[in-house]
């Protein structure tokens, strides 16, 4: 019931011209230390985005070998190739 109540009246407040303009504001305010923060704009960030979706899934997550043998048959079965890194050579090989 009081959640009910809260969001009512917290609902009212940011009908009113000067409680919306404020938080308009605000977001804006927040959106430039996030940018000046993390130096990140929008085509910085559609381009992470689309090196994640391009990458394979070894690029995106990391798991050891006999971690990636204890998924599930029906995950394993959607990897195609799996390329690991050794921290004590640096060397990559790639397991099929």
């Amino acid at each position: 019931m009081k959640y009910k109540q809260n969001h009512e009246e917290s609902s009212k407040l940011l009908t009113q011209p000067k409680v919306s303009q404020r938080v308009k504001e605000i977001k804006q305010i927040a959106a430039k230390v996030v940018l000046k923060k993390f130096d990140y704009d929008i085509e910085k960030l559609f381009k992470k985005i689309t090196q994640w979706i391009d990458a394979g899934v070894s690029e995106i997550i990391n798991l050891s070998p006999s971690e990636l043998k204890n998924l599930p048959k029906n995950v394993r079965q959607l990897i195609t190739n799996f390329k690991h890194t050794t921290f004590e050579g640096g060397t990559k090989r790639l397991l099929n």
